[in-house]
């Protein structure tokens, strides 16, 4: 048993484009959640902070193609725990390109990941991705889900709701994405369904939400081209940099969610949207169909015909749009911050050797 406080770190994510959505809400929330604990005694580090003076260390992000692991592994005896959240990238290469150098940085950081005391990952699906991709021992990879900030909810203030709408001179009736424009993502997807459905109904809008879709990068070029092809310039609406309240308005104001992802470690935005009432269309891949149960209307991502039939059944089926939004909200009811932290410090105690979770 170690006396008096536990000294814990978290390794704050080195790419600074992962310190916002994603890996930068996972971060910022455990730590929060973590620092509540009376025995934990909780720093933020930077990578190259020696980590020789804690009792144990938390990578919280790994990218197979960049430098987020200490290149010379594990130190001394103190365990070292890995967030893996996905290896999308190592399962789709062809569209995931890492040349010479990211194949270098790929064969460091594998080393490095493999000489982790344990990884953490965010579902069942990448459990099984870590355990395929890697060669690990199941027991090597605990599968600890993800929650919901507790400001995503139904937002009763029409001032409020309103300011947003006027901000970004948001139209009356729009279906919403939150996320990037990756392979995985099916943005071209979403788009070729939008055009379906909005051939039926006229004022539908498309609201695309994150970083991907504004900053300039060859994934954005092409879907650029995909809406202009179409003439969809004025029926499709890009966003980012919204701040939390923004995104929760934008939410309650959406008709529907659409995450129409090829693959997913988690899917966060499809519990934020039910937190927020808002029902959902979801894929039935990756990790999706086990992270919303039946909570959301699945559907084939490959199939867009049956996404716009799908998304135009669901603006107009109102029952239907009830009951998705009662099961989506008792669905993200489920997933918490504070059970994510519970989970996680279980999971140090056992690698630190305290048999009691509850001496901790």
């Amino acid at each position: 048993m170690i006396a008096g406080k536990i000294k814990i770190a978290l390794v704050i994510p080195p790419l600074s484009g992962h310190r916002y959505r994603g890996t930068g809400t996972y971060f910022q929330n455990l730590s929060r959640e973590l620092k509540k604990h009376p025995r934990l005694e909780v720093s933020e580090i930077d990578l190259s902070y020696p980590v020789n003076l804690f009792d144990l260390v938390h990578f919280p992000y790994f990218d197979p193609f960049f430098l987020t692991l200490p290149i010379a592994g594990k130190q001394g005896k103190k365990p070292q725990v890995v967030s893996v959240h996905d290896l999308i990238p190592l399962k789709y290469p062809d569209h995931f390109k890492k040349g010479i150098s990211g194949l270098f940085k790929w064969n460091m950081q594998r080393n490095a990941l493999l000489k982790m005391t344990h990884i953490i990952t965010d579902s069942q699906n990448s459990q099984k991705d870590i355990i395929s991709l890697l060669g690990v021992k199941k027991e090597q990879v605990s599968v600890i889900y993800l929650g919901v900030d507790p400001d995503f909810k139904k937002v009763n203030d029409r001032n409020l709701l309103q300011a947003t709408v006027n901000k970004y001179h948001l139209p009356a009736k729009f279906i919403l994405n939150v996320g990037d424009v990756n392979y995985n993502k099916n943005i071209p997807g979403l788009i070729n369904a939008f055009l379906s459905v909005s051939g039926q109904i006229p004022d539908l809008h498309l609201v695309l939400v994150g970083r991907g879709f504004t900053n300039t990068s060859p994934q954005l070029d092409e879907i650029i081209t995909l809406i202009n092809y179409h003439r969809l310039e004025e029926k499709i609406i890009r966003l980012s940099d919204l701040n939390k309240e923004e995104l929760i308005s934008l939410y309650n104001l959406a008709k529907v969610y659409v995450q129409p992802s090829f693959d997913e470690g988690f899917g966060l935005p499809v519990l934020e949207a039910m937190a927020c009432r808002t029902p959902v269309l979801s894929a039935d891949s990756g990790s999706l169909p086990e992270i919303v149960g039946r909570a959301a209307l699945l559907v084939d991502p490959n199939n867009y015909q049956e996404m716009a039939k799908n998304i135009f059944y669901l603006l107009g089926n109102d029952d239907l749009r009830q009951k998705l939004i009662t099961s989506g909200s008792l669905k993200a009811n489920e997933f918490t911050w504070e059970k994510t932290a519970s989970r996680t410090i279980r999971l140090y105690a056992s690698l630190l050797g305290i048999k009691n979770y509850m001496s901790l």
